[in-house]
């Protein structure tokens, strides 16, 4: 552990609880250097990389093997051949066409999975808070934001979205709707 983060430890309450929706790969940059700092609150549906993370997990983590969504309810997951291009919105080939490793989307099966809301599982005591939230959910990062409206909008810190400009899945929220929602809540 680095001397700034070993100063800082002591003079915090808490550690500071990120929550990782599309958990695949674990944390990145600038998180990772300040794991020491931070209670995980992960969401990874994906069983392979579930178990993955569980057997890397530390002692702050919360690891859910179910998606988040607007809504409690059992959805279809889209698995495509880069398991990370996996989404709940089916690939858009008319715009992913133009780009190479197009094959990466093709779909090889369509799944039910669990979802739940960030709202329903706070309101429920699954977690009590959340400060910083990173949401990478290929197209329905909207969809999170709507089902976590109430506590994000009481508790949430900072937001880190991944956003596309052009529909990459179809019928995918784009920057500008994912913009007009949080500038409006």
């Amino acid at each position: 552990m680095n001397s700034l983060i070993r100063n800082i430890l002591p003079l915090m309450p808490r550690s500071l609880v990120y929550c990782d929706v599309g958990a695949r790969w674990g944390i990145g940059d600038p998180w990772k250097s300040f794991e020491a700092l931070l209670g995980l609150l992960r969401f990874e549906p994906d069983g392979e990389e579930y178990a993955s993370l569980m057997k890397k997990r530390g002692q702050n983590h919360l690891i859910f093997q179910y998606a988040l969504y607007r809504e409690a309810k059992d959805i279809p997951l889209n698995v495509t051949k880069s398991r990370g291009c996996s989404s709940l919105y089916e690939p858009n080939f008319e715009c992913l066409n133009h780009y190479a490793d197009v094959k990466r989307f093709e779909i090889e099966r369509v799944v039910d999975i669990p979802a739940s809301s960030l709202d329903l599982l706070f309101g429920a005591g699954v977690f009590a808070k959340i400060d910083f939230i990173k949401i990478d959910v290929q197209g329905a990062e909207l969809d999170i934001l709507k089902g976590g409206q109430e506590v994000l909008s009481k508790q949430a810190l900072g937001m880190e979205i991944e956003v596309e400009f052009q529909p990459l899945y179809k019928g995918q929220p784009l920057f500008s709707d994912i913009d007009v929602y949080i500038r409006d809540t």
